[in-house]
């Protein structure tokens, strides 16, 4: 890049002392030039999940029945991730070589907890789970999101549980006894904003999943907070989000807390950056008593406002390793009236799950429960029915029996 700038500077000057005839013509060649230079580095450099901002625009809105949401933006689909590749074309922030700075080590871990037992007995109402922590990102904003674009249903599956509605009872039962069955500990509920569908959807879920015979009483739930997609909201609104949230959900037994705070994950668009991370220092110093997950970008290990901890959202990679702080692993991509950007493979995501588990990230993600509008669900369906569960449950800790492979 240096030895490209020094040429296209020698070039301006040898230009400028042209005859006029041949001046205007050297001098376009040399902005020419230097604007392919600009536009590389910002391809180089941006963060985000796949595609291009400007080609996708950030998400507006979440799913109702009769607007098309904006579906979560994925990375394209790339070779298996390093925890420290080189900086490509391609959108998934990766961490710098292993010669810079090191940022402060993940959140101290806490004193273990007993894992719960199968069933619905033995839990203790305080238990928290241990890292390395094993959840999925999970969306209630169905049967809202079954329409979108004047499309029903919105998926290229058809989902076991039917075209359910994330509030109803039947369906939360049958989905805390399927995590229970896949050993994931933790589910990460996408969440559009106080009152939004999404944030009363929680409210309900929270108080299902915690009720005196739940099917998983030890399965715990964090948000997704999923405003820094769109925009960027303050951080005195980030803290007004947080106190209302301690009101409504982190009170909740069921809320995940590492270390006694609660969790919270952070989406963020493309062009987020070093500016989301000063925003949220800023909001925490006003709401302390919060573990934010920040969504990583390029630089994001040497950021001085570092977060308590980072992740990736990418589906459309099937391993990304941000570790040592998290892993996260992908069944496939198929957008809704799109060719598939990453097709499923039961050996590969059976192998994928191994690696993650062997990784010893603080956060080993599976990405995601139930974004059929997507195609990255591990949820049954008649395509595939519980082939990701059977190979989480043998891959992940746990105590529940499996079924045959």
């Amino acid at each position: 890049m240096r030895a490209a700038l020094s040429f296209a500077a020698q070039w301006f000057r040898v230009a400028w002392s042209l005859p006029w005839r041949w001046k205007g013509l050297a001098l376009g060649s040399a902005v020419a030039l230097l604007i392919a230079l600009a536009v590389g580095v910002a391809v180089l450099v941006s963060g985000g999940d796949g595609d291009s901002p400007a080609a996708l625009g950030p998400r507006a809105a979440s799913p109702t029945a009769t607007t098309t949401p904006p579906s979560t933006p994925s990375a394209s689909p790339t070779a298996t991730v390093s925890p420290h590749p080189l900086a490509t074309s391609e959108k998934t922030p990766t961490s710098p070589a292993p010669s810079a700075p090191a940022a402060a080590a993940p959140t101290p871990t806490p004193a273990p907890s007993s894992r719960p037992a199968p069933g619905t007995n033995g839990v203790d109402p305080s238990f928290q789970p241990a890292p390395p922590i094993q959840a999925a990102f999970f969306y209630p904003w169905f049967p809202n999101a079954w329409t979108q674009g004047g499309v029903y249903p919105y998926t290229n599956y058809s989902p076991s549980l039917g075209f359910y509605g994330s509030a109803d009872d039947s369906t939360i039962d049958q989905q805390l006894e399927l995590a229970r069955q896949a050993h994931i500990e933790a589910f990460i509920a996408s969440w559009w904003g106080q009152g939004h569908h999404t944030d009363a959807a929680l409210q309900h879920i929270l108080g299902r999943s915690e009720r005196s015979g739940s099917p998983n009483p030890g399965l715990r739930w964090a948000i997704y907070y999923e405003e820094e997609g769109y925009s960027d909201p303050s951080a005195s609104q980030i803290a007004a989000d947080l106190n209302y949230l301690a009101g409504t959900a982190f009170s909740h037994p069921a809320y995940l807390q590492v270390n006694g705070r609660p969790v919270v994950f952070v989406y963020s668009a493309g062009g987020d950056g070093s500016g989301m991370a000063a925003r949220w220092a800023q909001a925490k110093a006003q709401f302390p008593n919060v573990y934010v997950v920040l969504k990583v970008y390029f630089g994001y290990r040497t950021d001085p406002n570092q977060p308590d901890s980072w992740h990736q959202y990418g589906p459309a990679s099937a391993y990304d390793s941000q570790v040592p702080y998290s892993v996260s692993v992908s069944p496939g991509f198929w957008k809704k009236g799109e060719t598939p950007r990453l097709g499923r493979d039961l050996s590969r995501f059976e192998a994928d799950v191994q690696r993650m588990a062997a990784s010893g990230a603080f956060w080993q993600l599976i990405t995601t429960w139930n974004e059929w509008g997507e195609g990255t669900s591990v949820e049954p369906a008649a395509q595939f029915g519980n082939s990701y569960l059977d190979i989480l449950c043998r891959k992940l800790p746990g105590s529940d029996p499996c079924g045959a492979p």
